[in-house]
């Protein structure tokens, strides 16, 4: 009885335990913008891991992927080369080659989210695709 009472005691002397720690998502999820939340979301879904696995040492490192579009949505969905090369820090001369990285893992089923216009310079966001093709909602 008496090391019952003590241990009683000892619990009532300790700290209550921590509460568990607040993910990102759900810290900052009311304070991202449409733009970085859909970032986020498509950059954690499984299907994105997916593809980058298929893409292998292909694969394009996750902040690149993360600034293509990220550019493109900054721009309207819509931005020259040249812009797109600045804003994604990419030089010029590797950025059809940066694109097609990334093209490989964020194309799914033959659906391309990132294209050209007709003009050959322009490089052209689809959103809706983007958003489609990895289930999540469109800024």
């Amino acid at each position: 009885m008496e090391g019952q009472a003590e241990l009683l005691a000892l619990d009532e002397v300790l700290p209550a335990p921590a509460s568990p720690p607040v993910t990102r998502s759900a810290a900052e999820a009311a304070g991202l913008s449409p733009r970085e939340r859909f970032l986020d979301e498509l950059l954690a879904s499984d299907l994105f891991e997916e593809q980058r696995a298929r893409a292998g040492r292909a694969a394009p490192e996750v902040t690149r992927v993360r600034g293509v579009p990220a550019a493109l949505l900054e721009g309207g969905g819509r931005l020259h080369e040249s812009t797109l090369s600045g804003a994604a820090q990419v030089s010029a001369a590797r950025l059809r080659t940066a694109l097609a990285a990334v093209r490989r893992v964020i194309s799914v089923d033959g659906y391309d989210p990132i294209g050209y216009d007709p003009d050959g310079v322009t490089v052209v966001l689809s959103v809706d695709v983007l958003a489609e093709q990895f289930g999540i909602s469109a800024p």
